[in-house]
């Protein structure tokens, strides 16, 4: 187990590299640290948002992290050289999500103001936007084949889009509080989506029906994330801790607590060997799973 500090305020994101290699992190502090992901070194510090930062994404090529923050805009960063590339703003109220298709292409980010902005390329100059949501969409996440984007929201809805033309295709909007979080299992065959109530609740999207409703946190939710064999699910929560699950017979499998205040963020690297969490305290904690 590994503790890396650098932050000075809440770790809000975390997000692996595709090779595993890296580790970026973002919070409330306005920095984004990137770093090695075994050691914690050769640690870059990515300064330019003027707000929180609230979601990092990777492309899977491994050549470019987007960050969003609340200073209203998505940046793009060169992960070779820690530069700036781009700078999308005009987004209401902030950017509270971002996400990178498989393809390294696509990029969505949601907006306070209930929007999702979707790029089909790297240089799209005249993005799609997606328009459901009545509230901040704070998680998106492409399936493994980036044929559609869920969104989740403060609307208490998750939606389904077709990227190919930005369609809406699908809402489940039958939760009771917030939510904060989406997650595609690695076969796209299941989404699981948490916040406020403190449950996670596992979608079976070939059924059309909701197959658990996975509790154990005492407080909302902050991210939830699969392994990349699709067995496990992890959380993490208000209540200061983080839950593996056994996504098949929809169990707890362990809880961890490492009195780093609530914790915020998780991630999984992509050898599904190691995990980060964020804590309220500016702790990143990196643990084996197994």
């Amino acid at each position: 187990m590994r503790f890396f500090q650098g932050h000075t305020a809440p770790v809000r994101c975390l997000a692996f590299s595709a090779d595993g290699e890296w580790l970026a992190s973002g919070g409330d502090d306005r920095l984004v640290i990137l770093r090695e992901a075994g050691t914690g070194e050769s640690r870059t510090d990515l300064a330019g948002h003027n707000d929180w930062v609230r979601a990092l994404a990777f492309s899977a090529d491994g050549e470019r992290l987007a960050s969003a923050g609340w200073d209203d805009c998505v940046r793009i960063w060169s992960v070779a050289t820690g530069n700036e590339l781009r700078r999308i703003g005009g987004f209401a109220g902030g950017a509270w999500a971002v996400a990178y298709a498989p393809d390294s292409k696509m990029l969505a980010a949601g907006g306070g103001d209930g929007t999702v902005i979707f790029l089909r390329s790297p240089n799209d100059e005249s993005p799609l936007s997606l328009r459901g949501h009545r509230q901040p969409v704070n998680g998106l996440a492409f399936s493994a084949d980036g044929r559609r984007l869920a969104s989740a929201s403060h609307d208490k809805s998750v939606r389904l889009w077709e990227t190919a033309w930005g369609r809406e295709v699908k809402a489940i909007d039958r939760q009771a509080n917030w939510l904060r979080t989406v997650a595609f299992s690695p076969d796209s065959r299941l989404l699981a989506f948490a916040g406020d109530d403190g449950g996670v609740v596992v979608w079976d999207l070939v059924e059309d029906e909701e197959r658990a409703c996975l509790r154990g946190h005492t407080a909302r939710i902050g991210q939830v994330t699969f392994s990349p064999d699709g067995r496990t699910l992890l959380s993490v929560g208000w209540d200061a801790t983080v839950r593996v699950w056994n996504v098949a017979a929809a169990s707890e499998e362990a809880a961890f607590q490492w009195e780093i205040g609530r914790v915020l963020a998780v991630a999984v690297a992509p050898d599904g060997m190691t995990a980060a969490a964020g804590g309220d305290d500016g702790t990143v904690v990196v643990w084996d799973l197994d």
